[in-house]
């Protein structure tokens, strides 16, 4: 097996003519290796893994071959192609709700992909087969999962399925585009030691595309660069930097005055259950059990815990994007659970949430533009077209995107370059509160320095308060602040950061802790 990319540049179409996001990248990828590919969020990266599989976007224009063992995979049809894509290369895509099925459970896509790939097997051994293939990504109770939707997952969640998917054709290639960015900082831990571990077992070749600079120097030995779409240097994944740190946010603090008998928020005794169904039965999946929180103005407050322990069901039940199962929630005195219509509708534009993934969030069929104006239009900001323009014009220098951007759609951006839209709409409106689901987990290191920076620089500015949900503690402690520990759906740590890194009192915590400052070893 062999993977070779040689002179390949790619074009992309706008509004205002062709924009090249790569620029003659030739690489090699031999039998067994473990490589990277490394560089900034929008530089190109995943742009450049979509043309090595084919996948490159309608319209897009693109020179030079890929070849695999030697044969041009350019010259392969759809149908050869698919084959390929399976049994010689298993991708892990970045987005895992791009690669699932909405309709159909977890554990009926993956027997489809183990009949394909093994051909008829005796049903008790196709569940088997599930049920190992689970286990291997870290679900436990393999049952529990297989009957489940995607859409009853949380993101690492998902993505942990999809690299079984990936893996059901046991391929030569594992592609990786950003695989651990929806992973807590443990799972994130246990997939770069299995995929390590499979990969050598299996003298299988890994292909990891990150901006994170800690995944790669734990998963693979040498990596690309890649820069405004050019390969600019090869180097051992030990020489890369570490990832982000508390020293380099430019502002520091993060310490808001807290004062409890005055809160902005505040959540009594919240619980928050999912009802779900498996056949005839039913089944209540207690999300967040009796959490009491109180977030103080001007406050920027952290959110931890792995994936699956609630941190996003109790954010979106704050503005009841769910509906809480009991207890209480104040925003400036009022009580969010009598609000309805209008009032409520009032109440969110003070509150807007940015979710984890920014593809499901924003609108395919809206440009840029339209995607920041819409809602200052919605609440009468601005007086004029001419000003909401300017506001525009401002907030997409805030999150470092190109004025050109405006006349583009959400397709045309990484991930990266997305969830920074995602953060520009949530300012447009001018928040009294911003509730963060993971809003940096896509950012490159330097981004999410700055932006960690942008949230203190607004709570010192504008007296904005931040709720940060997060599964990565070197975000919290870089942060500042205070922080809640969560697992199971309960509150089981909280105080000032700084304290909770140097002694944590919570087994949870520690672990949280371990894997947070193993991965910047």
């Amino acid at each position: 097996m062999e993977l070779q990319l040689v002179g390949v540049s790619v074009a992309l179409p706008s509004p205002s003519g062709w924009v090249q996001v790569l620029e003659e990248v030739s690489l090699r990828i031999e039998p067994g290796e473990r490589v990277g590919l490394w560089g900034r969020s929008g530089g190109g990266k995943s742009m450049l893994l979509r043309a090595a599989l084919g996948l490159l976007p309608p319209g897009a224009r693109w020179q030079g071959e890929v070849y695999w063992d030697g044969r041009p995979l350019r010259a392969l049809s759809v149908s050869e192609r698919r084959r390929w894509l399976g049994r010689r290369i298993g991708v892990v895509f970045q987005e895992p709700l791009w690669t699932l099925n909405p309709v159909r459970r977890c554990g009926a896509q993956l027997e489809e992909l183990l009949r394909c790939y093994r051909g008829s097997l005796p049903r008790r051994r196709l569940r088997e087969e599930v049920s190992l293939r689970l286990r291997e990504v870290g679900l436990e109770e393999p049952e529990r999962w297989a009957a489940r939707y995607p859409h009853e997952l949380s993101g690492g969640q998902r993505q942990r399925l999809a690299l079984a998917l990936a893996l059901a054709g046991d391929p030569e290639l594992l592609i990786a585009d950003e695989p651990t960015t929806a992973l807590d900082v443990r799972m994130r831990v246990r997939w770069l030691e299995l995929v390590g571990e499979l990969a050598r077992r299996r003298g299988m070749a890994l292909w990891v595309v990150s901006h994170d600079p800690d995944v790669l120097r734990h998963s693979v030995d040498r990596v690309w660069r890649l820069e405004g779409g050019r390969l600019v240097e090869e180097h051992p994944a030990r020489a890369l930097p570490v990832g982000v740190r508390a020293d380099r946010i430019s502002v520091g603090g993060g310490e808001a005055e807290v004062a409890p008998s005055n809160p902005l928020l505040q959540l009594k005794n919240l619980h928050v259950h999912h009802r779900t169904r498996r056949g005839w039965r039913s089944e209540v999946i207690h999300a967040v059990r009796g959490v009491d929180l109180e977030l103080a103005c001007g406050e920027v407050m952290s959110l931890v815990g792995r994936s699956g322990c609630g941190k996003s069901s109790l954010l979106r039940a704050i503005p009841r994007l769910i509906e809480p199962s009991g207890g209480e929630i104040r925003f400036e005195g009022l009580r969010v659970n009598e609000l309805d219509g209008e009032a409520l509708r009032l109440l969110r534009r003070r509150m807007p949430l940015v979710f984890q993934d920014p593809y499901a969030s924003l609108n395919p069929r809206l440009s840029v533009r339209e995607q920041l104006l819409e809602p200052m239009r919605t609440a009468e900001l601005y007086g004029s077209e001419e000003e909401r323009l300017r506001r525009v014009r401002e907030l997409l220098e805030l999150v470092e995107l190109p004025e050109d951007a405006l006349d583009r759609y959400p397709q045309a951006f990484s991930g990266g370059q997305r969830q920074r839209l995602a953060i520009a709409r949530a300012l447009s409106v001018g928040p009294r509160l911003l509730l963060c689901d993971e809003a940096l987990s896509m950012l490159d290191a330097e981004l999410q320095e700055q932006f960690l920076s942008l949230f203190q620089r607004l709570q010192r500015e504008q007296g904005i308060s931040v709720l940060f949900v997060t599964h990565d503690l070197r975000l919290v402690r870089a942060l500042g602040g205070r922080v809640a520990v969560m697992a199971e759906g309960r509150i089981v740590e909280f105080g000032p950061v700084e304290a909770i890194w140097q002694e944590p009192r919570h087994p949870e915590t520690r672990l949280l802790l371990q894997a947070a400052r193993w991965l910047a070893a």
